[in-house]
């Protein structure tokens, strides 16, 4: 039988040593000295090669494959899809080496494969036993978005002058086939290492990105928008506003600006208290929203902080303290602001953050560590019991979908499954996996026809790819968004849809 799957080479996605040929075992052997592939190229990664445009087998689209077969370009979509060769562990399966088939196309695992890996499903893009390209990745081809898609990220390693980090916005628009690439921001960082970044994006009545961002070399919290042409201050001149200085610049959140009112609202950490920013009409103002030492007397609050607003204006957000780095909740009423300590959570509970206000105006919370809800007694599990929801979301961003239901992306091993619930009650319900891994952030959005969208930082620090995912019945229709060539640093992605 022969199995359809992409691969990459060295360097790629977890290899070690070079790309096997699909020769009898997938025994990683091929290549030779002498390159008779495509034009005569030689490669050391895939990326080195000019790609066939081949439909592998077990996919939907025709796609541009670039594959290395030891130091030689394949030379046919049989090699370009990894389909010559047989045993092993199957046609370019696990035993050739790391992720074999990691890459575009989830293929067909194995039908007596456990999790696939039999016939190469475990080595792919496959999320289940003999199901590979059902449940895994087909690459998504020139499809047009039905909804417009904005993702927004941090770009650490790139050199801007004397500096690094780049903070870049890309949008694909409904009908469109390509994505459209913006620099928001440059030179945020003094080093090319930085692993902190604190950036979101909202989208306003007209569907246009108001971003918020930390610039981390200046300590200094800034604001733009996009007015159709341009990045531009809130009172339309060209630019960013500088809302503050000596801000928090070691965290990593999201959700900490919304839109209330028709205007944009923002919490963040300044020095060691917690500040609300809003718009006046004419000007940003700033005010504290907690101290240095607030009510709990947990000192330094306003760590990562998310924040939503309830039907009577009053702003509610959910954070840690910088002591044992717990989850907090803080919310604004007539007699002025509370702060409350949620003892139960874990300590290191930093990262990011979502809040949400539920029918009766509670406060739902997913964390670093899993979901709580207050319940008008006590926090509560969703099922009511006391305590939280055990999740791993650190670095994956959730969010509240047009259908009123929590999406919330988790860690399993080194991949994200997704899990919704309704928001008004209800328990989890499992989807299965979204990203097989490895990763290092995500973010998960879902639009009006109720497709779930999601943006992933694929491949490991220093090694990442943005790309798109979009749930199909087939899958999870993949696209690349962003790819950068070298050391690639691509972090604390952000998604919105329109």
């Amino acid at each position: 039988m022969r199995w359809g799957w992409l691969w990459f080479c060295a360097g790629g996605f977890g290899f070690i040593g070079a790309c096997s040929s699909g020769g009898a075992g997938g025994s990683g052997t091929g290549g030779g000295g002498t390159c008779l592939g495509v034009g005569g190229v030689k490669c050391s990664t895939a990326s080195a090669c000019p790609g066939l445009i081949c439909q592998c087998p077990g996919t939907k689209f025709a796609a541009t494959i670039k594959r290395c077969l030891g130091s030689c370009c394949a030379r046919d979509c049989d090699e370009a899809c990894g389909i010559s060769g047989s045993g092993g562990a199957g046609t370019g399966g696990s035993a050739a080496g790391g992720f074999g088939a990691f890459g575009a196309f989830g293929g067909t695992g194995g039908s007596s494969g456990a999790a696939g890996a039999d016939a190469g499903g475990s080595a792919g893009m496959g999320a289940s036993a003999g199901s590979g390209g059902s449940g895994g990745f087909v690459d998504a081809g020139p499809t047009p978005a039905t909804s417009d898609v904005h993702v927004l990220f941090m770009d650490a390693a790139a050199q801007s002058g004397a500096y690094y980090g780049i903070l870049r916005h890309g949008v694909k628009a409904k009908g469109s086939t390509t994505w459209t690439l913006s620099i928001v921001d440059s030179g945020l960082s003094a080093s090319s290492g930085s692993t902190f970044a604190m950036q979101e994006l909202v989208l306003d009545a007209a569907g246009l990105p108001n971003v918020a961002y930390m610039h981390q070399r200046t300590k200094t919290l800034r604001f733009t928008r996009w007015d159709g042409n341009a990045w531009v201050q809130m009172n339309g001149a060209f630019g960013y506003d500088v809302l503050d200085s000596n801000v928090d610049t070691v965290g990593a959140g999201k959700h900490f600006i919304t839109m209330h009112g028709g205007k944009p609202e923002l919490v963040f950490r300044q020095g060691t208290t917690l500040k609300r920013y809003s718009w006046s009409g004419s000007q940003w103002q700033g005010s504290v929203v907690l101290d240095t030492t607030p009510p709990t007397g947990v000192a330094n609050p306003g760590g990562a902080p998310a924040l939503t607003f309830d039907s009577s204006g009053y702003a509610h957000v959910a954070h840690h303290d910088h002591g044992g780095y717990q989850l907090h909740y803080a919310r604004d009423g007539a007699s002025g602001w509370s702060n409350e300590l949620l003892a139960f959570s874990p300590k290191q509970s930093g990262a990011y953050k979502h809040i949400v206000l539920d029918a009766a105006l509670h406060a739902n919370i997913v964390f670093k560590f899993g979901f709580t809800r207050w319940s008008g007694s006590n926090w509560v599990k969703a099922d009511g019991t006391a305590g939280y929801d055990a999740f791993d979301t650190e670095f994956i961003a959730s969010t509240l979908s047009p259908q009123n239901e929590l999406l919330v992306g988790h860690r399993v091993g080194s991949g994200i499954e997704l899990v919704k619930k309704p928001l008004n009650g209800g328990s989890w319900q499992t989807l299965g996996q979204a990203h097989p891994g490895p990763h290092t952030g995500a973010a998960f959005a879902g639009d009006t026809s109720g497709t779930i969208h999601a943006v992933v930082s694929e491949g490991t620090l220093n090694n990442n790819e943005l790309v798109h995912l979009q749930q199909s019945t087939g899958g999870w229709l993949r696209e690349s968004i962003y790819a950068q060539g070298g050391t690639s640093r691509l972090i604390q992605p952000s998604l919105a849809i329109q």
